[in-house]
This record gives structure tokens, C-alpha cells and sequence, in this order.
């Protein structure tokens, strides 16, 4: 597993290594998990470290209102208020994520859309405002495209 890249408005911008974060308090999830596109799974196992966790490794600053969470050019904006409910996962059903699933880090928040769940996660920023986010467009898009899935 790679780094996770933390920075935007933060008292201390770094990559945390493996090695950090696997010294971060874990936490597991057990929930249905349902798609826009119709289907749903009942109950997946969730395991990881909570987001608040990771962002405190960097001091977030006072103006930070939102943490914009990154898979390359999908990204999610969410409000610093609600990150107790999402999880950057390393593990699925007690096994490790595997890169179809998203490996090396998966946000899963807890109750949110399916596009919410980002695979892939390289980089988090903490930010002022929320901007303009790509998740819920681009996996709209998959949806509405003749013969797209993943």
C-alpha cells in the first residue's frame, strides 16, 4: 500500500506512510450497500481508519470547512462536520481490499449515495469551501452510458 497525501488547509501538509497509518485507531462498518443503479448489497464489513483520524495527523486550520476527498479527477467535497461517518477502508468482509474494490484506500460513508464511496483515494484536501466536486457527475455519467459499469 502507497501513502495518503494530506494537505490544502493544514497546519502540517505531509504523505502518511504505510507504516503511520497503520499506528492510527481502526474501526469497522457493517452495513447494506445500495447503488443508484438499482442493485444493492445487503450487508458488507467495513474496516479502516475513521478520516478524522488521518486528518489529524495534519492539524486541520481553523478555516477548513471541508475535507475534498481524491481518486485522480473524481472527487467528493465533504463538510468537516459530517467525518465521523466515513471510514478510508483498507479491508472488506476481513480481507484485504483488493484493487477492484478499491484498494489501497476506499471512503465509505456511512448512509451515502454509492458515489460517495470513492475508490482508489490518493490524496485528501482540506479546503474553505466545497467547490465544484466530479464524483456524483462522472458516476451519473457511467450510469447514463450505453454498455458502462464497472
Amino acid at each position: 500500500m502507497g501513502g495518503l497525501d494530506i494537505g490544502g488547509l493544514v497546519e502540517r501538509p505531509r504523505i502518511l506512510s504505510t507504516a503511520e497509518l497503520a499506528t492510527l485507531p481502526r474501526a469497522r462498518r457493517s452495513e447494506p450497500f445500495v447503488c443508484e443503479e438499482g442493485w444493492a448489497i445487503e450487508r458488507l464489513t467495513w474496516e479502516g481508519i475513521p478520516l478524522r483520524e488521518a486528518l489529524t495527523c495534519c492539524a486541520p486550520l481553523p478555516e477548513a470547512r471541508f475535507v475534498r476527498v481524491y481518486a485522480g479527477d473524481y472527487w467528493l467535497a465533504l463538510p468537516l462536520d459530517e467525518v465521523d461517518r466515513a471510514l478510508l477502508c483498507d479491508r472488506l468482509d476481513d480481507q484485504p481490499l483488493s484493487r477492484e474494490h478499491g484498494a489501497p484506500w476506499r471512503l465509505v460513508l456511512s448512509g451515502g449515495a454509492c458515489f460517495t464511496s470513492v475508490k482508489w483515494v490518493s490524496r485528501l484536501e482540506l479546503a474553505a469551501e466545497a467547490g465544484t466536486p466530479t464524483a456524483e457527475r462522472i458516476a451519473r455519467g457511467r450510469i447514463a452510458a450505453p454498455g458502462a459499469g464497472d
